[in-house]
């Protein structure tokens, strides 16, 4: 071996925490940037609807898809394990359960009501629980639960790793 030669275990674990570092820093900026993306879709969905009265369902699904891109990349950001993975399809489920409320606001107010059916009252006054906040926090939740269900594919079935030794370890 020659003298300025560094070993191969040696430089792994110089360049794996940058190239982790780096790789989760640009997940994160560009989750910052796609959020503030969908805060540009949330002021033209706003915008139209005080000049039209109306609120165009695609100007909606805009703003929402690009929060749930936001919490998906951020989720990625944060559970990024650069090894081999594998999904968790119960985790859908979860996202599903914070998209009911989203789902509900779309039904009454983008789909029942423009098309003139008839409503009763309970409808249509809980829907203002789910107001125009609650929409954006639960479609960034979605994304991050959706991300959650990435995991690290064990090479051997039986292999629990200690907390201390999971995916993000060094070791």
């Amino acid at each position: 071996m020659a003298v300025d030669a560094t070993p191969y275990r040696a430089r792994e674990t110089f360049f794996k925490p940058w190239l982790r570092f780096v790789a989760r820093a640009t997940l994160a900026l560009l989750a910052m940037w796609t959020l503030h993306l969908a805060q540009d879709r949330f002021a033209s969905f706003r915008e139209n609807f005080s000049s039209t009265f109306h609120q165009d369902v695609g100007l909606w699904l805009g703003w929402v898809g690009t929060s749930a891109g936001a919490g998906f990349l951020f989720g990625l950001a944060v559970l990024l394990p650069f090894s081999r993975v594998r999904f968790l399809w119960n985790r859908l489920l979860l996202a599903a359960l914070a998209l009911v409320p989203v789902v509900y606001y779309w039904l009454i107010w983008g789909y029942l009501l423009p098309r003139s059916h008839t409503m009763s009252r309970w409808f249509v006054t809980t829907s203002s629980w789910f107001d125009i906040g609650t929409q954006s926090a639960l479609t960034v939740l979605a994304g991050v639960a959706i991300a959650s269900g990435f995991r690290v594919k064990n090479s051997e079935p039986g292999n629990n790793l200690p907390m201390s030794e999971g995916f993000d370890s060094e070791t």
